[in-house]
């Protein structure tokens, strides 16, 4: 796993584009452009990136609105426990990995699958 921190939205989208990666953790308050838009251009660049988003001071709707644009999961700062916040990081981790198991399986069983 690596660690890529960016400290806005124009340099997370120079960092991701054209990488592969698989869990993106983002604030809802980023420098110039924030709320939903840094999971709207994730999702734009990579579809199936799973997006865990970190509000401080932020309302229902701004958690709402990051949720509907496809973000897995909302966490408030400060983290009170950081259990919860692990355990979605290890839950998506263990999904990604099945899912590649599967992919690998099913690629090597049936040659017409494209990935």
């Amino acid at each position: 796993m690596t660690w890529s921190p960016s400290t806005s939205l124009q340099r997370m989208i120079a960092e991701v584009r054209g990488r592969q990666f698989n869990i993106a953790i983002t604030d809802i308050h980023m420098p110039v452009r924030g709320g939903s838009e840094p999971i709207r251009e994730l999702k734009s660049l990579h579809g199936l990136a799973n997006a865990l988003v970190m509000a401080c001071y932020s309302n229902m709707s701004n958690m709402v609105d990051c949720l509907a644009s496809g973000a897995i999961d909302c966490f408030t700062k400060p983290l009170r426990r950081m259990d919860p916040f692990l355990d979605a990081v290890a839950q998506r981790r263990n999904r990604i990995e099945r899912w590649q198991g599967a992919i690998q399986l099913g690629m090597r069983d049936d040659k017409s699958i494209a990935v």
